[in-house]
Formats: structure tokens, sequence, C-alpha cells
């Protein structure tokens, strides 16, 4: 929490973050590049992907996005996200000061501790 506004994250921070996160998936397609069943290759113009046959599936790259999870499920994809999220918000926290948390605008300290109120923590 922030001690000079009691913010626990400030929203205006998380929506501009989670829009720049959404921005490049929106209206394209999933493609997991974790999967061990697929090989992703990109070349100037498209992603081609091998699966049961070389360039089993080419897209225009404009029209794909490459997501690094296994499957493109909701569980995978929000539990990505999750963590792309700690990772940036975690990037806006300034110094933490252990006496009274972090000082930045995110929940996430530098220490890669998740604060919830001044002077404490949580794993």
């Amino acid at each position: 929490m922030d001690p000079a506004t009691g913010f626990v994250v400030d929203f205006a921070v998380l929506k501009q973050a989670i829009r720049a996160l959404i921005a490049p998936m929106d209206h394209r397609l999933l493609i997991p590049t974790g999967n061990p069943s697929l090989t992703v290759r990109q070349d100037d113009r498209r992603v081609l992907v091998d699966y049961a046959w070389p360039e089993w599936l080419a897209v225009p790259r404009t029209h794909a996005c490459l997501i690094p999870v296994r499957h493109t499920t909701a569980e995978l994809l929000a539990q990505w996200m999750g963590q792309e999220m700690m990772r940036v918000l975690g990037a806006e926290a300034t110094e933490t000061d252990h006496a009274t948390g972090p000082r930045g605008r995110g929940k996430f300290g530098t220490d890669g501790r998740i604060y919830d109120q001044p002077g404490g923590m949580t794993r």
C-alpha cells in the first residue's frame, strides 16, 4: 500500500498495463509457443507452425500472436497474464522501504514480495 494515497494498486496503471498486454492478442490467432508438439517459425510475412507436417499452419504475422504457454486454455492464459501483470506492476513500483512498504504505485515491491498493508507483507 502506498502510505500517501492508501492505494494498493493505482487503477489507471493497472488498466494501462492490462490494455498493453491484451492489445496484441485482440482479433488474432493465439499460438502456444510452449507446446512441445508444435514447432513455430517466422519469416518476413508469416508465422509457420509445424505439427502433423511442415507448415501445417501458415498465418500472416499481423494475424498471429505468439503466447509462451503450453496450451491456450483460459486457465493457462490467466496464469500467464497474472505473471505478466506482476512483472509489469513490479517494474512500476519504486524502491521498497521495509518499514513502510513500497513507495511506488504498484502492489508488488521490487524485492519480489507482495505488500498488502503499510509495513506488512505476504509472500
